[in-house]
C-alpha cells in the first residue's frame, strides 16, 4: 500500500464527510469529516484485503475507480449510521 493510496482515501473520506454533512444537517462538521475519513480508510483497506491473494487481478493497484467508489460508499453509510444513532439516543434522552 502506497502513501498515495492512503492520501486518496483521506481525500475521499473528507469528501464523503462533507457531502453527508450537507445531506444530514448535524451539529458537527469536524466530526462528520473524521467519521468520513474512518469510513473511507475502512472501505479502501477492506477492498484491498478482499482483492489480495491468488485471485488478485493482474495489474491491480490499491487505488482505482472501484476502490474509490467502495471507500465513498462505506464512509457515507458509516456517517448516516452514526447520525441515526445520535438522533435516536438524543431523542430518548430528552423524552
Amino acid at each position: 500500500m502506497l502513501v498515495v493510496d492512503v492520501l486518496t482515501w483521506l481525500l475521499i473520506g473528507v469528501t464523503a464527510g462533507w457531502v453527508a454533512h450537507q445531506m444530514v444537517k448535524g451539529p458537527g462538521l469536524l466530526g462528520d469529516l473524521l467519521i468520513g475519513i474512518v469510513g473511507a480508510l475502512n472501505g479502501g483497506v477492506s477492498l484491498l484485503i478482499l482483492m489480495s491473494g491468488p485471485s488478485r487481478p493482474s495489474g491491480y493497484t490499491a487505488i482505482d475507480l472501484w476502490s474509490a467508489f467502495f471507500a465513498l460508499i462505506v464512509a457515507t453509510i458509516l456517517l448516516f449510521a452514526v447520525k441515526r444513532l445520535i438522533l435516536l439516543t438524543g431523542a430518548r434522552a430528552t423524552s
